[in-house]
């Protein structure tokens, strides 16, 4: 066989050889997409999910780090669900608003991924806190359920780079995944929230203060710790109700429920026991402690400007 002809067998051999190659690498990313699917549709919990999606798109996309926000409607704002491979102080940051014209509103208002391979020479990007974190490019996907924004799936790395087509394409795949598993979860979360929160103050309900304090009795039995338990009652509620109206009295069960919720750390439990009474448990507390905590919520409750508060006997 001559030069020419041998060339040609070679470049045959090496097409095929480079087909078979991609071939076998999609069928590996879709073997992995299939298992990831498995693993978002069998956990339980929205912290399990979001850290699935993240983790398994720097992977796919052989990044250093990446991030997903979801987008609260209610008051317009970005929430951090996840972050992975960036610092602590990068990491602490937890939701911002965004602007029309900015990188955020940009991504949200595009219905493919955006890339930038480096964020020196794009005018959109100059975002303080990435700059800072010394992020210099990012594939951005928006996530979304039915034309309803859910949120923004990121990958990022600390050095300029192009994201190929086929790791876009199986990230883009990700994020349908990653849109519908958030979608379910956070169904589900609300469903069972619902379940055990009070409608009105949106403090746990009667039957979870039940539940928990028994759990909670358990447990200090079995370590020999302090457990704590304050029970509140508004004074003269009645009158309030019959001088202003319920409507104005459910706003102060509202705003006295805000004040408890601010006024304990993030293990205790604060629940509506009943009409206009409240209780907490506070676990690993002992009685010293317990009253500083009641006098605190004493206290800022006399501070409140209520309305018509000074139409209240004492």
């Amino acid at each position: 066989m001559g030069g020419n002809g041998a060339k040609f067998l070679w470049h045959l051999v090496e097409e095929r050889r480079k087909k078979e190659q991609e071939a076998r690498d999609r069928l590996t990313e879709q073997q992995t997409l299939y298992n990831i699917g498995l693993m978002l549709s069998s956990a339980d919990r929205s912290k399990e999910v979001v850290s699935t999606i993240v983790e398994s798109a720097i992977k796919l996309s052989g990044s250093s780090a990446g991030s997903l926000v979801l987008f609260e409607e209610e008051n317009g704002e970005m929430v951090m669900a996840y972050s992975k491979g960036f610092s602590p102080a990068f990491s602490k940051i937890k939701r911002w608003k965004w602007k029309t014209g900015g990188m955020t509103g940009r991504i949200l208002d595009s219905k493919t991924p955006i890339i930038v391979p480096d964020i020196n020479k794009d005018p959109y990007s100059h975002n303080p806190a990435i700059l800072e974190e010394g992020v210099r490019s990012f594939m951005a996907i928006p996530l979304r359920a039915e034309g309803k924004i859910v949120g923004i799936l990121y990958v990022n790395d600390f050095k300029p780079r192009e994201y190929n087509e086929g790791q876009v394409s199986i990230v883009s795949l990700l994020a349908t995944q990653a849109t519908f598993a958030i979608e379910n979860i956070m169904l589900l979360e609300k469903t069972e929230m619902m379940a055990i929160t009070d409608e009105l103050t949106k403090l746990y309900n009667h039957r979870y203060f039940v539940k928990s304090l028994n759990e909670e009795l358990k447990r200090a039995g079995r370590y020999k710790q302090d457990l704590s338990l304050i029970m509140i009652d508004v004074d003269s509620f009645k009158n309030y109700n019959d001088t202003h109206g319920h409507l104005k009295g459910n706003d102060v069960l509202k705003e006295i429920a805000r004040i408890l919720a601010g006024a304990v750390r993030d293990v205790d439990i604060v629940a509506r026991y009943g009409g206009e009474e409240f209780s907490i448990i506070l676990p690993q507390t002992d009685k010293e402690k317990a009253v500083l905590t009641a006098e605190r919520i004493r206290a800022a409750v006399e501070r409140f400007g209520f309305y018509k508060g000074e139409t209240q006997p004492g």
